[in-house]
C-alpha cells in the first residue's frame, strides 16, 4: 500500500511539473512609449477647449517618462475645461493587453481632473482626460499605460 501512494505521489508531481512546461512564453510588463505609439498610428489630437474666450492655454505632450502629458493653465481672471485624448487608434499587436494606468499629479492648482482609463485585459489603450481649471488655475497629470505580453515581442509592431 506505501508503495502505491508513493508511485501516485511521484505521479502526481510530475504531471505538475510537466503541465508548468507547458505554459505558454513568459510575459513582461513595458509602459506605453509616446513615439513608439506614434509608430504604430496612434494620434494625439489637439485637446478641445469648453470656452476660447477664457485665454486658457491647454497642451497634450509627451511626459518626461514617455507617456502622455495633460496640461491646462488659465492666468487669467476666467477658468474653463478641456479634454485631452491620447492613443487614439492604436490597437495592441501580438497579445500585448492592458495591465494598469497609472496617474502622476505634476502640479494641480484651482483645478482638477478626471480620467477615462482603458480596460484592463484590453487591446485598446485609449486614455482621455476631462481638465478644469477656475481663474488663475492650472492642472497638470501624467498618464502611464501598463501593458503586458509575450517576452521578447512588442506591442506595437
Amino acid at each position: 500500500m506505501r508503495t502505491v501512494r508513493l508511485f501516485l505521489l511521484a505521479f502526481s508531481l510530475f504531471r505538475a511539473a510537466a503541465s508548468g512546461a507547458e505554459a505558454g512564453p513568459p510575459f513582461e510588463e513595458r509602459e506605453i512609449v509616446w513615439q513608439e505609439a506614434e509608430q504604430a498610428g496612434a494620434s494625439f489630437p489637439e485637446p478641445s477647449v469648453a470656452d476660447a474666450s477664457a485665454a486658457c492655454r491647454a497642451t497634450t505632450g509627451v511626459a518626461r517618462s514617455g507617456g502622455v502629458l495633460f496640461s491646462l493653465r488659465c492666468p487669467g481672471s476666467l477658468g474653463t475645461k478641456s479634454t485631452h485624448p491620447a492613443y487614439v487608434g492604436l490597437r495592441l499587436k501580438n497579445g500585448w493587453k492592458v495591465k494598469d494606468t497609472r496617474v502622476v499629479v505634476t502640479g494641480s492648482s484651482k483645478a482638477g481632473f478626471d480620467l477615462e482609463k482603458p480596460a484592463t485585459g484590453s487591446d485598446q489603450p485609449f486614455v482621455k482626460g476631462k481638465l478644469w481649471a477656475g481663474p488663475g488655475g492650472e492642472v497638470l497629470i501624467e498618464v502611464y499605460v501598463k501593458v503586458e505580453g509575450p517576452k521578447g515581442t512588442s506591442y506595437f509592431k
